[in-house]
């Protein structure tokens, strides 16, 4: 289980950092899982930290290469009682031009000890 995590953790870590090179800025959060919910167009993670764009919900697009994997080291955190590492996107802004959103969007993640 552990091997599996660190595999899923470092391909996770590989796939976010390539959207980081494309000009957008990862900050990170660590936190305990209050949380996680299946959405129509995404998973949400809910942290007991707030992330950069003010919100304790963090959402992993199903369009994003590394879903599956970002939604199974978000439930093995929740199902082992672990922390979670979340890197999120520092851009807030929403479908409309020059107006800000509370998502915070992940890029990748790791369940911590």
């Amino acid at each position: 289980m552990r091997r599996m995590l660190v595999k899923i953790a470092l391909a996770a870590a590989a796939l976010g950092a390539a959207g980081a090179a494309h000009g957008q800025a990862l900050v990170a959060r660590t936190g305990n899982v209050v949380a996680v919910f299946a959405d129509p167009s995404d998973v949400v993670i809910e942290l007991d930290v707030r992330g950069p764009c003010g919100s304790f919900f963090y959402h992993v697009q199903r369009s994003a290469i590394n879903f599956r994997e970002m939604t199974e080291v978000a439930l093995a955190a929740l199902s082992a009682n672990k922390r979670l590492l979340l890197y999120a996107y520092d851009s807030c802004g929403g479908p409309i031009p020059d107006r800000r959103t509370d998502r915070n969007r992940v890029s990748h993640g790791a369940v911590l000890r």
